[in-house]
C-alpha cells in the first residue's frame, strides 16, 4: 500500500476459493486434499507474474497480490489464468479430479484503502463469484456491500421472525378434476414481517438455506 502510495500505481487483491473442496476431502480422503492444495498452490505460482505474490490463507483460500496493475483487462486476463490453471486435470490416488475455483477481485484504491478492507471487499466478491456458478471471477463493486448488509439483516430478522411466530403455514388445497374427494393440500410458508409486510419465499427460503435457518423452520 506504502508503494503504490507512493508510486500512484494500482494493485489487485485476487481471493481465490476451492469449489466443493469438502467433497474431494469427503470422497477421497484428507490427504488426497492435501495433495490437491499444494498442486492448487504450484499451479497459482505457475500462473502468476514474477512480481506477484500468492499466498495460501488457510483452508482451502488462497490469495494472490498483484502490483503495478495498468487496466481492468489485464486484471482480467490474470483472472482467467488462474481459473484455466486450477480447472486443469490432474490424477490424485489413480483418479483424474477437476477442481474449479471461484475469485473475488478488490483493487487499490478503488475499493479500499486499508488491508482490512481489502481483504474484506474482495472476500466479499468470491461469495459473490461462488454463487454465480462455479469457477467464475468477479470485481468488487459497492453495491455487493448493500447487498451483503441487506441479507445480514434479514438473517437477523429472520432469527427474530423465528421466536416472535412470525411465520405461518397457508394451506392450499389441492382439486381432483375427476370429481375424486378432496385429495389433500400444498403447505405454504408464509413471512408477515411487522415493517416490510409480507416477504416473499423466493427471497427468505435461500437466505435460510445458506445460514442453516431452514431447519428451525
Amino acid at each position: 500500500i506504502s508503494r503504490a502510495k507512493r508510486s500512484n500505481q494500482q494493485f489487485a487483491i485476487f481471493f481465490i476459493d476451492l469449489d466443493n473442496f469438502k467433497n474431494v476431502n469427503d470422497s477421497m480422503g484428507h490427504a488426497v486434499g492435501d495433495e490437491l492444495l499444494v498442486a492448487i498452490g504450484s499451479r497459482v505460482q505457475a500462473s502468476i507474474r514474477d512480481s506477484d505474490i500468492v499466498a495460501r490463507l488457510g483452508g482451502d483460500e488462497f490469495v494472490v497480490l498483484a502490483p503495478e496493475i495498468t487496466g481492468d483487462v489485464k486484471v482480467e486476463e490474470l483472472a482467467e489464468r488462474l481459473i484455466k490453471a486450477v480447472s486443469e486435470p490432474q490424477m490424485l490416488a489413480g483418479r483424474k479430479v477437476v477442481a474449479n475455483c471461484s475469485i473475488g477481485i478488490a483493487l487499490y484504491p478503488d475499493n479500499g484503502q486499508t488491508m482490512e478492507e481489502l481483504m474484506a471487499n474482495a472476500d466479499n466478491a468470491m461469495y459473490q463469484a461462488k454463487s454465480t456458478r462455479d469457477g467464475s471471477a468477479i470485481f468488487f463493486t459497492a453495491e455487493m456491500n448493500l447487498r451483503l448488509r441487506e441479507r445480514m439483516q434479514m438473517e437477523h430478522d429472520l432469527n427474530v421472525a423465528l421466536e416472535s411466530g412470525q411465520l405461518s403455514l397457508h394451506f392450499q388445497p389441492l382439486f381432483d378434476t375427476s370429481g375424486q374427494p378432496f385429495p389433500g393440500a400444498e403447505v405454504l410458508l408464509r413471512w408477515h414481517h411487522p415493517e416490510k409486510g409480507n416477504v416473499s419465499p423466493a427471497v427468505f427460503i435461500p437466505v435460510a438455506e445458506a445460514t442453516g435457518q431452514i431447519v428451525a423452520i
